[in-house]
């Protein structure tokens, strides 16, 4: 299943624009899992922001979400057009807690 009319946001980053990765699916926001998630992942979210360049922060680095997990094993190739077209489990199955919270700094 892909996230379909899907939005993201990024709160708790420290400089330049970043911070915890969520995405809004079926009228719940989420976090995104670290697992399997980098540097091309970061680049498709970066770019919903207006950014051409983005690192995937893995850890919880940003701090540890508050809402759902609802993506885990995001895959993108860089080239998708929004992270919902990236390869990824089923929406809301996960084997991650909040300290696997993905993270995301664009430039």
């Amino acid at each position: 299943m892909r996230v379909r009319n899907w939005e993201a946001r990024s709160y708790n980053g420290y400089s330049g624009f970043g911070g915890v990765l969520e995405v809004y699916s079926n009228g719940t926001w989420g976090t995104v899992c670290d697992d399997g998630f980098m540097d091309p992942s970061a680049r498709v979210a970066c770019r919903s922001f207006g950014y051409n360049h983005g690192v995937a922060v893995c850890c919880a680095a940003f701090g540890w979400g508050t809402d759902r997990i609802l993506l885990d094993e995001v895959s993108c190739s860089g080239s998708e057009q929004n992270i919902g077209s990236c390869v990824h489990n089923e929406i809301g199955n996960h084997d991650c807690r909040h300290n696997e919270d993905a993270g995301i700094l664009c430039f």
